[in-house]
């Protein structure tokens, strides 16, 4: 396993950016222990549609980001590759939170009126 470096530091905190530039929706996805890794950043989820962990990369190759899932009961892991910085929050709650019903299960969820 290769040592993490001040470059992946400095990737993560500029993925995190990304994130935090939609921070309702961050926390929509109860985002929580955040690790950094090789040329990025990973951290658990538990939102509508997924209780595990993304992963994103970033490609130097290809100045785009992959994103890895992976559920919590389950090893497979989806990788969705070549993602500009602009889509990755749209992507990620795709996978994590927005269900077809998402207005209503956010209402069940938390018994609005």
């Amino acid at each position: 396993m290769e040592a993490i470096t001040e470059e992946d530091y400095r990737l993560s905190s500029y993925i995190y950016g990304i994130l935090r530039n939609q921070i309702h929706i961050l926390f929509s996805w109860g985002f929580s222990d955040t690790q950094v890794i090789k040329n990025g950043i990973k951290f658990h989820v538990q939102g509508f549609l997924l209780k595990g962990y993304v992963s994103i990369v970033y490609n130097h190759g290809s100045d785009y980001f992959d994103v890895s899932i992976q559920k919590d009961d389950s090893k497979e892991i989806e990788t969705i590759t070549n993602i500009s910085f602009d889509q990755l929050v749209d992507v990620i709650d795709r996978k994590v939170e927005k269900t077809s019903n998402y207005e209503m299960r956010v209402k069940q969820e938390y018994e609005f009126n």
